[in-house]
């Protein structure tokens, strides 16, 4: 979440988060063999955000937008 909010605070809204745009990459000092999934110690690890074609910068909080952007199975109801 704090990568989301990291990007509405610079005015930008990703509109096609998604898991595969999500990735968990081991951090610099931690590139030992990768574990089993079980196993994964959360803080050896960085969640990154990917995918910024579809990003957009707003404006305001009062601009209007189309919901016909995204990934058709990902889009809210």
């Amino acid at each position: 979440m704090r990568g989301v909010l990291d990007f509405h605070s610079q005015s930008v809204v990703h509109r096609d988060l998604k898991p595969t745009n999500i990735m968990l990459v081991p951090k610099k000092h931690h590139l030992a063999p990768q574990p089993e999934p079980a196993d994964i110690d959360t803080h050896n690890y960085e969640i990154k955000i990917i995918d910024l074609g579809m990003a957009k910068e707003v404006e305001s909080s009062q601009s209007i937008m189309t919901n016909m952007v995204g990934s058709l199975f990902y889009r809210s109801p």
